[in-house]
């Protein structure tokens, strides 16, 4: 059996429309580069934001130790691979951002991916919740979470 023990509500939460696939394919490595650095930009634009209308201090990270449940949202029931929604663009702006000290394991050790229903509007649309997560229980045993490595 595996616990998951997270704080409460979601600390925050982030909505993106039509997050591409990590199957899309693009015409060259160019232009994946510019999709990637607009998403990562519009991550960290809304991360931003975020702290500042929470009143949040942009000098420590607002979680320490993530858990990030992406609820994907379809525009029909046919089939879809909840799980190959690309979120890493959107990791990496929400440590720019200072949601994360960073998107490695030691700070997000638990990522889940949800199929969260029909889109009213028709639309992908792919939220990411994210928690404080207090502790992990992996065939009921505690698993302690990683440190991490120390920035400079």
């Amino acid at each position: 059996m595996s616990i998951v023990q997270i704080d409460g509500f979601p600390k925050c939460s982030f909505k993106f429309v039509n997050l591409p696939s990590r199957n899309t394919s693009y015409k060259n490595h160019f232009e994946k580069g510019r999709a990637v650095k607009s998403l990562r930009e519009e991550a960290a634009v809304l991360g931003r934001n975020w702290l500042v209308k929470a009143k949040k201090t942009l000098n420590i990270p607002l979680v320490t130790r993530g858990f990030v449940m992406v609820n994907v949202y379809c525009q029909h029931e046919g089939l879809m691979d909840v799980h190959n929604i690309d979120i890493k663009p959107v990791m990496d702006g929400l440590v720019d951002a200072g949601i994360f000290q960073d998107d490695e394991w030691a700070f997000i050790p638990l990522v889940t991916y949800r199929w969260a229903g029909i889109d009213d509007r028709g639309q992908r649309r792919t939220v990411l919740d994210i928690y404080e997560l207090a502790g992990l229980v992996i065939n009921n045993e505690g698993q302690l979470l990683p440190l991490g490595r120390r920035r400079l």
